[in-house]
C-alpha cells in the first residue's frame, strides 16, 4: 500500500513538472495548487493507517509533496541554485523516510540502519556540493567571470 501511495505522488508530481517546461506565471500558480491537493489526498489516505506504517506514510508523502515543490521551482526559474535545492529537497526526503523506517526497529537492527542512512546522506550531499561546484565553474569559466569563492554562497544555510 505504501508503494501505491509514492507511486502516485511521484508519478503525478513528475508529470505536473513535466509539463512544467517553459510555464507561465499562471500555470506555475495552478501546478503548486496541483501539488498541495495530491499531498492533502494522500495526507488524508495515511490516516487510515496504523502504527510505523501511519508514520511513514505521512513522512512520505511531505518528502514527495517537497520534491515535487522543488523540481517545479527549479523548471519555472532554472538555476544553479534551484538545482541544488532540487537534490538537497531530494536528499532530505530519502533521510526522512529512511529515519522513519528505522524508527519502527528495534536493538542492534535499529542502530544500523540508522548508521546506514546517515551514511547515505552524508555522501549524498558531498556528491550534490560537488555537483554546484562542478556547474558553477563550467558556467563561469567559458564567460571568464569565475569568482573563487561564489559557490560557497549556495552551500551555507540561507
Amino acid at each position: 500500500m505504501k508503494f501505491f501511495f509514492y507511486i502516485l505522488v511521484v508519478g503525478t508530481a513528475a508529470s505536473s513538472v513535466a509539463m512544467a517546461e517553459g510555464i507561465s506565471a499562471d500555470q506555475y500558480q495552478s501546478l503548486q495548487k496541483n501539488i498541495a491537493s495530491e499531498f492533502n489526498t494522500i495526507n488524508l489516505a495515511c490516516n487510515l493507517l496504523v502504527g510505523n506504517t501511519y508514520d511513514i506514510c505521512k513522512v512520505q508523502a511531505k518528502a514527495n509533496r517537497d520534491v515535487a515543490k522543488a523540481a517545479l521551482e527549479n523548471e519555472y526559474r532554472p538555476s544553479i541554485k534551484n538545482k541544488y535545492l532540487l537534490d538537497a529537497a531530494k536528499i532530505n526526503a530519502e533521510f526522512a523516510v529512511s529515519f522513519v523506517i528505522c524508527d519502527g526497529k528495534t536493538g542492534s537492527e535499529k542502530d544500523a540502519c540508522m548508521n546506514s542512512a546517515i551514511e547515505v546522506k552524508d555522501s549524498a550531499v558531498v556528491d550534490a556540493n560537488n555537483r554546484v561546484k562542478i556547474s558553477w565553474h563550467n558556467t563561469y569559466r567559458i564567460s571568464g567571470q569565475w569568482k573563487v569563492n561564489e559557490p560557497e554562497r549556495f552551500l551555507t544555510k540561507e
